[in-house]
């Protein structure tokens, strides 16, 4: 039983269309600059193409699409003798608009509209992932923004058959946590993210779409 939930898992991934995610933020904690580290994750979920060549409406020079999907947004950074490896899980409706070039290549722009459902907080040993201790493990968590959305530019290559390979940049340009988050400190109220300062979260994603 349980091999077949596994192999039926593995079958719905690779039907779905699965984004391969590399991270980076630049972060402070007041004016001490943190070390950010590079972050891979994945993103899975389904995409409906509106127009395009193979599309309800069909048009071979332009595509527009959108969808539903689960993505996985956060960053890694060290401090002290600490890393500590923030993350949250969302619904994320993307729309896109693209020009296809050549009957093969395409071109891409769009936005995509995340609404972070789950938030959790880990930390390791400074350069290692030894003695891992989860922090903070929460569902709807006021402690980050409710909204994280994010522009993209995307590059791609059309088969038919084979479907869709891509890369893609994305930038998030709202914070990332709720800074005006407070909490009770030895009966002081605090606000733990009010001086933590990300100038800049990017990444880049490597996607295949089966079929277009």
């Amino acid at each position: 039983m349980k091999k077949t939930f596994v192999l039926v898992f593995i079958l719905l991934i690779i039907k779905l269309n699965t984004y391969s995610q590399i991270s980076f933020v630049t972060i402070a904690s007041g004016e001490l600059p943190l070390t950010s580290k590079p972050r891979l994750s994945i993103d899975i979920g389904i995409p409906f193409t509106i127009v395009g060549p193979y599309a309800p409406i069909v048009n071979n020079s332009i595509f527009i699409e959108s969808g539903l999907f689960v993505t996985n947004n956060g960053f890694i950074y060290e401090k002290g003798d600490y890393k500590y490896i923030h993350r949250t899980l969302g619904l994320s409706i993307p729309i896109r608009i693209g020009k296809i070039m050549k009957e093969k290549y395409y071109l891409g722009v769009g936005h995509q509209f995340n609404f972070p459902f789950h938030y959790k907080l880990k930390r390791f040993d400074a350069g290692t992932r030894k003695n891992k201790e989860i922090i903070t493990k929460e569902f709807f968590s006021k402690r980050v923004s409710k909204y994280q959305p994010c522009l993209e530019v995307s590059f791609g290559i059309m088969y038919h058959k084979y479907g869709r390979f891509s890369i893609r940049a994305k930038l998030f340009y709202t914070d990332f946590f709720n800074v005006d988050y407070s909490e009770t400190v030895n009966d002081l109220e605090v606000k733990p993210y009010e001086s933590i300062a990300i100038s800049q979260h990017f990444g880049i994603t490597f996607s295949y779409s089966p079929g277009l």
